[in-house]
């Protein structure tokens, strides 16, 4: 992280990972100091369900986004394939573009690259940003 100028923290939808996270942000804020110019982007949910501790465990990453003025992107759907690598090495849950878990991945980018500035189409952008804004609701009862 010392050679980066943005940093977005991917976490797994469960208490102990986000707590990972605020140790993590910890080391960011410290390496702030020596670098000002390091952004934190936000919060990538990864391997969302519905049930269980998950839901929790994403209002608890939407509410501490917040504290921190960052952004939470919309999760990244739980599928049986994360992790596991196809004959090509590309990872199984991306190497098909119109899954569920592909189209997050997707819209998530598109929300990241238009932070940054880059060229995105604009129906990517709007369908994550829709995909937030049902987070939020979901999960905050906003």
């Amino acid at each position: 992280m010392v050679a980066a100028t943005h940093v977005l923290a991917a976490s797994l939808t469960l208490p102990q990972p986000i707590y990972g996270i605020v140790r993590s942000l910890g080391l960011v804020e410290d390496l702030r100091e020596g670098i000002p110019d390091l952004e934190v982007l936000g919060f990538l949910p990864i391997a969302y369900n519905g049930r269980g501790l998950r839901p929790a465990a994403l209002g608890s990453l939407v509410e501490m986004a917040s504290e921190y003025g960052v952004t939470c992107f919309p999760p990244i759907p739980y599928t049986e394939h994360a992790g596991k690598e196809s004959e090509t090495h590309v990872p199984v849950a991306l190497s098909y573009r119109n899954t569920p878990v592909g189209k997050h991945y997707r819209y998530a980018a598109a929300l990241v690259g238009d932070r940054l500035g880059l060229t995105v189409p604009r129906e990517w952008v709007e369908r994550g940003r829709q995909l937030q804004e049902e987070m939020v609701r979901e999960v905050m009862g906003a």
